[in-house]
């Protein structure tokens, strides 16, 4: 992702579980200039294929490293999908300097730095894992890739052995949660909604760039038409948070107190 960034190209990350159907149709959508993949793509036709084979690999370790670096603020980096399976494809293209605006946001909200050790346990495919990788390389941190499948033992002895200092997964938290007596489902919508207010509160609200860019407006007009609505948002997360009953009454009502 870095080394395409370098030189100007823009990178649309694509979920490998899709199905042949639904990959054509991004690739006859898109129209790319070059496909990366692990595994052979008979099926497209009309774009070339790159496989991340032994070649390649070898081609990569002698390459070397005086291609020109492309610099602009407004300079596409990654398209973000939002959707895509069905209908039209929708997501916005996000720039260096809003890719570079959220690793300093992340270096100040999350604290981090340059001594991390990072573990990446989740495909980057999905915008979290993506943002948090990049925001690591970026900052110099230690990276430690860690994709699914795993079980959770087998994450717990990779934490182990590699010296994680920072890994963010909510399945991690169940025993905590567990620990202090909190309804599983009470702590699920409370990480629901609080995610839902994330992606639409600037300035790296992901929901936010999408409205701008399906909608054809400016994000500040975007980001002045959102504020009002955050409020009550946020007192409906807050009414949730200390008051579980709100949240627990028809599920213990309907299956009985857990």
């Amino acid at each position: 992702l870095f080394a395409l960034a370098r030189v100007g190209a823009i990178t649309l990350p694509v979920d490998a579980r899709w199905h042949e159907d639904e990959k054509r149709r991004m690739v006859e959508f898109f129209a790319p200039r070059l496909l990366f993949s692990d595994d052979p793509l008979p099926w497209i036709e009309g774009c070339p294929v790159q496989l991340a084979d032994d070649v390649w690999k070898a081609r990569v370790a002698t390459a070397s490293e005086d291609a020109p670096i492309a610099h602009a603020p407004d300079l596409g980096m990654v398209v973000s999908l939002s959707s895509g399976t069905t209908g039209r494809p929708t997501g916005p293209l996000l720039t260096h300097e809003q890719r570079y605006a959220r690793t300093v946001s992340q270096m100040a909200s999350l604290g981090f730095s340059c001594y991390d050790r990072f573990m990446t346990a989740t495909p980057l495919y999905f915008g979290g894992g993506r943002a948090f990788t990049l925001s690591q390389i970026a900052i110099g941190a230690t990276l430690i890739l860690n994709t699914p499948p795993f079980k959770a033992q087998e994450l717990a002895r990779a934490v182990a052995e590699t010296e994680t200092t920072a890994l963010f997964l909510v399945p991690t938290l169940l025993p905590l949660i567990d620990a202090y007596g909190i309804d599983r489902v009470h702590f699920g919508i409370i990480i629901q909604l609080g995610l839902l207010i994330g992606i639409a509160t600037p300035p790296m609200g992901i929901g936010l760039y999408i409205v701008a860019e399906v909608g054809r407006v400016r994000f500040e007009k975007v980001t002045l038409a959102v504020l009002p609505m955050l409020l009550p948002l946020f007192a409906v997360l807050i009414l949730l948070t200390y008051v579980p009953q709100t949240v627990t009454f028809l599920p213990d009502l309907i299956l009985g107190k857990q």
